[in-house]
């Protein structure tokens, strides 16, 4: 295998990362790259018309499940650290307080929307 020499067309950067901290001093640490593997795992989980506020056709607990697929889907990617003494995992994750649960979703959501995607990959959210 020969060494990649572009600057352009090359594999993510997984080692670029963002990290944030909360006024508690817990801190979560996110990977700044994603793959496009990476955005399409996430964006399969995104149905279009809740992204673009058109959730008239969802009840609830459709809202809900939607929203808990693309929070654990995002910290799969996303998480690479965290003040937690356990390794991230989506399993620890679910175990927190909701209150700190809900800091780490608001993180997650941010990050991710920060993110640059394609126009293709805008038009899916």
């Amino acid at each position: 295998m020969t060494e990649n020499t572009s600057k352009f067309l090359r594999p993510v950067d997984r080692t670029l990362t963002k990290k944030y901290e909360h006024e508690s001093g817990d801190w979560l640490e996110l990977r700044q790259n994603l793959s496009k593997r990476e955005v399409n795992s996430i964006l399969r989980v995104m149905p279009a018309d809740a992204i673009n506020g058109t959730t008239d056709s969802k009840s609830g607990a459709e809202m809900v499940d939607m929203l808990t697929s693309v929070a654990e889907t995002l910290f799969t990617n996303l998480v690479v650290g965290w003040s937690v003494d356990d390794a991230p995992s989506v399993e620890t994750y679910l175990s927190l307080p909701s209150d700190a649960a809900g800091w780490v979703d608001k993180i997650l959501f941010e990050h991710f929307n920060a993110q640059s995607l394609t126009g293709e990959e805008q038009g899916k959210r």
